[in-house]
């Protein structure tokens, strides 16, 4: 669909629980709301939820924003770190990372040095303040073993949240390099790990899976289109046997894709925006389950993905001197390739349905090595 100027227009629909015609009426003007299906549909920036997103499509407001992030009195003086925005990651509704680079166009002071990177994230209302938290505290207790990125400033009238860049080699790119390349990355994300594990629970956090596991079993229902409700069926089975364990702060989301390595051997560890409290084995699970949708998805060889899952959960054990035993790795393991399964769809993949299926039967394949 093309928008102003030819340029291609990015429209998002959301299904709702409940009538939400009352809410939708307020952004009538870029909102088309259908109330017998309980759809709203929208173009991008223009999100029903995200205020500060919405502001930031007009670029005399978009200055104002960087304006009051970087702390200059003079908004037209960061026209270029405005014009230059690209769109990292976007959850309608719930938040969207831009990337931008600081270019000050008339030598203010700033946090940042010129043509430094930075990312600026919107949220819905109160969200950025408890993850501005998140970063305050993981920044003062990192340094030796992980670092996350530093916040530079939250405007609380936008809820945007700056950051500074974090920079390094992606370990996703680590990960396809030679194999000595590959080991030492991952036994820097395991080091990363195990300190992460180790900090005092100091932030408010959730603790329960239950209505996530649950919400992606509906999700990749739909997409599986199984009367008998498969999904469903094995989320039901996996909340009947929770494995005890030992409670730890978890990143919740922790995947090549969020670690940087550092120039000095120290992993960079991005978005806060998941994070719980739980059996530290959930963190591990994760990094596999998703290094086993790269594969999937012919982002990454599936022998290397698998290699590269088992030897950060081995030099996790080793560092760390905990013992996972792998019935209760094989749990966490399905429980998150379950919210995998959604992912080929969510990244509009071609091949979207074989693939979801693919994933789900993996989901199977470690809920049956944690029967066994």
């Amino acid at each position: 669909m093309a928008g102003n100027e030819g340029k291609p227009l990015f429209m998002y629909a959301k299904l709702y629980a409940e009538d939400v015609a009352q809410h939708v009426s307020r952004h009538s003007l870029y909102c088309r709301y259908f109330p017998e299906l309980r759809i709203a549909v929208s173009p991008y920036p223009y999100d029903l939820r995200l205020s500060g997103l919405r502001r930031a499509a007009q670029p005399e407001k978009a200055q104002k924003i960087l304006a009051a992030a970087f702390g200059t009195k003079n908004p037209y003086a960061l026209l270029h770190s405005w014009a230059g925005w690209t769109l990292i990651g976007y959850k309608p509704e719930r938040r969207c990372v831009i990337r931008g680079v600081y270019h000050p166009d008339h030598g203010q002071d700033a946090a940042l040095a010129d043509s430094q990177g930075y990312f600026l994230k919107f949220y819905a209302r109160h969200q950025g303040e408890q993850t501005v938290q998140r970063h305050r505290y993981l920044a003062e207790e990192g340094g030796f073993d992980f670092i996350v990125p530093r916040p530079l400033a939250y405007v609380e009238k936008y809820c945007a949240l700056l950051l500074e860049e974090a920079e390094g080699v992606p370990l996703e790119q680590c990960l396809s390099a030679s194999k000595c390349e590959a080991e030492d990355a991952l036994i820097a994300a395991a080091r990363a790990l195990v300190a992460w594990h180790r900090l005092p629970i100091a932030l408010p956090v959730t603790a329960s899976a239950d209505a996530e596991i649950r919400s992606a079993a509906v999700g990749v229902d739909s997409l599986l289109g199984d009367p008998e409700s498969p999904a469903r069926a094995l989320a039901e089975a996996l909340l009947e046997r929770v494995p005890s364990a030992p409670t730890a702060l978890l990143h919740g989301d922790f995947h090549c894709r969020q670690l940087i390595l550092g120039a000095d051997g120290v992993i960079r560890v991005l978005d806060l925006d998941e994070l719980t409290a739980g059996d530290p084995a959930n963190d591990l699970a994760y990094f596999c389950a998703h290094a086993q949708t790269m594969a999937v998805l012919g982002e990454i060889d599936a022998d290397r993905a698998d290699w590269a899952g088992r030897f950060l959960v081995e030099s996790y054990q080793s560092m760390s001197g905990r013992s996972i035993p792998p019935r209760r790795l094989d749990w966490h393991l399905s429980a998150a390739l379950l919210r995998e399964a959604e992912q080929p769809f969510r990244r509009f993949h071609a091949e979207w349905p074989s693939k979801t299926r693919e994933l789900f039967t993996l989901a199977q394949r470690a809920w049956s090595g944690h029967l066994r």
